[in-house]
Formats: structure tokens, C-alpha cells, sequence
């Protein structure tokens, strides 16, 4: 089968000058050191992870559990799926007794009203 001269150009084009969007984009680097510190930081901290995810199939978070865990060895992923509407009633019980009280590490939810208000609040991380 006799190739295209177009085709037979681009392969040697892009085997011979890779392109930006073939080569390794810079930020993976400093993305993968910044997660291999959050990972120590982690197991420092007994490797127990948290997050309360809006949605409504419990076990929705079951492989990203086991490719979290695979990835990062010594580490405990524990998701709670439910709907956001319950996750940021609960959110609000929490932060309101203070202290220790706020279970989740990370949550992820679809009421995104409720962000700017724990963000005055004080209750993100900077």
C-alpha cells in the first residue's frame, strides 16, 4: 500500500521537529513535585484522605479510589457521595462547632454559592 506523499510529509515532519504538542508540556513537572510533597504530607499526617462529592450513586467514587490508592501507596481514600445540598448542610454543622469538627479534606460540589461564603468565612485553605 503506497501512502500519500501529505501523510508520508506529516510522519516525518513530526518524527523529525516534534512540535510543543508532541513534546512533554513544562508544567507536568512542577505538577508531579507538587503532588509527590502532597503526598508526603499526607502519610505524614496518617495518609488518611477525605472528601465529601456531590452526587447520587454511592459507590460513584470506587475507581478513583483504587487508581488513588495504586498511585499513592500508604493512602486511604475515603469518598462520600451524596448530594450537595445534604454535603454543605453538614459542612455548615461542622464548621460551626469548630475546632476539628470539619471532616472532609476536599469537597467537591455542584452548590457553588456556598464557596464564596466559606471563603469569607475563613474556612478555605489559602
Amino acid at each position: 500500500m503506497k501512502l500519500p506523499f501529505s501523510i508520508v510529509l506529516f510522519i516525518a515532519g513530526t518524527s523529525l521537529f516534534p512540535s510543543q504538542s508532541f513534546a512533554r508540556p513544562r508544567y507536568l513537572k512542577r505538577e508531579e513535585a507538587e503532588l509527590q510533597r502532597l503526598y508526603k504530607e499526607a502519610l505524614a499526617e496518617g495518609g488518611k484522605i477525605t472528601v465529601f462529592a456531590g452526587g447520587d450513586l454511592p459507590n460513584a467514587g470506587s475507581d478513583i479510589v483504587k487508581a488513588f490508592e495504586s498511585k499513592f501507596p500508604g493512602t486511604m481514600l475515603n469518598i462520600t457521595t451524596d448530594l450537595s445540598k445534604y454535603h454543605n448542610q453538614l459542612i455548615d454543622t461542622q464548621l460551626a462547632r469548630g475546632g476539628d469538627a470539619l471532616e472532609p479534606d476536599v469537597t467537591h460540589l455542584q452548590t457553588l454559592h456556598d464557596f464564596p461564603r466559606w471563603k469569607s468565612q475563613g474556612a478555605l485553605l489559602k
